[in-house]
């Protein structure tokens, strides 16, 4: 605000982000917004790119009390954005599954927990990071990316929002890390990206056959090494795609979960 107030009005118009026609308001509205954070005792206000309009509309008629026509809106709106971009649905989702449980497996005894939001994230992740092939398949985690950075995906923030997108970059080659978004991160985000990344990583190469193998899968822990099976009567030889994917990033799964996953 304090900036604000020392340039005069035709400066203030040429500040990015604001409108050249708020140039002669922008400072009320910043003495107003301050009054509020500090009478409120707020850490701060965030920025929405929805409206009170949105706001009154969502709160009467889709997120209604009594019968809210989506129970889960960051759920509704990972799903829109898979079925909007043309997603190998049985595909995503056998990912998500499979990579909840190697986050978990990963967490087996230990004492620290995974990050507030960590799975959801994860999931949102696993069931976009194929949207970018809608434009091409060469690169398409970078237009996955892509999208879900400019898509809206209603219920979730900004930082999230990158995070999911950055999950989605690096799932299948590359060193995970924020970037551009790191300004909207918090302590602990970059080392969240990387665990999340590697997950997703690992359970898209499980899924490299596409076929239902993985759901089979059995987890154990022998000699402090984990190992995975298919059980349920699954012949040896079926799952030999995966297998062979798996030996490929055998560095990688040392640095995500400080474990090697064998065959």
């Amino acid at each position: 605000m304090t900036a604000l107030a020392a340039l005069p009005v035709d400066a203030r118009r040429t500040v990015p982000g604001i409108k050249p026609g708020r140039g002669d308001i922008i400072l009320a509205a910043a003495v107003t917004l301050q009054t509020v954070v500090e009478i409120g005792a707020f850490a701060g206000l965030e920025a929405t790119e929805a409206g009170l309009r949105d706001g009154i509309f969502l709160a009467r008629t889709i997120l209604g009390e009594e019968h809210p026509l989506f129970p889960n809106v960051r759920e509704a709106a990972v799903r829109n954005l898979a079925v909007q971009y043309e997603s190998d649905l049985p595909h995503t989702e056998h990912v998500a599954r499979l990579a909840l449980q190697i986050a978990r497996l990963a967490r087996a005894g230990r004492a620290d927990r995974a990050a507030p939001g960590e799975h959801e994230l994860l999931w949102a992740a696993s069931m976009l990071h194929d949207v970018g092939m809608t434009i091409s398949y060469g690169d398409h985690h970078k237009h996955s990316r892509y999208l879900i950075v400019s898509a809206e995906l209603p219920g979730f923030d900004p930082r999230e929002r990158a995070l999911i997108a950055q999950m989605t970059r690096y799932h299948r080659k590359g060193v995970p890390k924020l970037g551009e978004w790191a300004k909207l991160g918090r302590p602990g985000d970059e080392e969240m990206l990387e665990r999340c990344s590697m997950i997703l990583r690992l359970a898209e190469h499980l899924e490299r056959g596409r076929r239902p193998i993985g759901q089979r899968g059995a987890a154990s822990d022998q000699r402090r090494r984990r190992r995975t099976a298919p059980v349920g009567g699954g012949r040896p030889h079926a799952a030999a795609l995966e297998r062979r994917a798996l030996r490929r990033r055998r560095s990688l799964r040392r640095t995500s979960t400080g474990r090697f996953v064998i065959g």
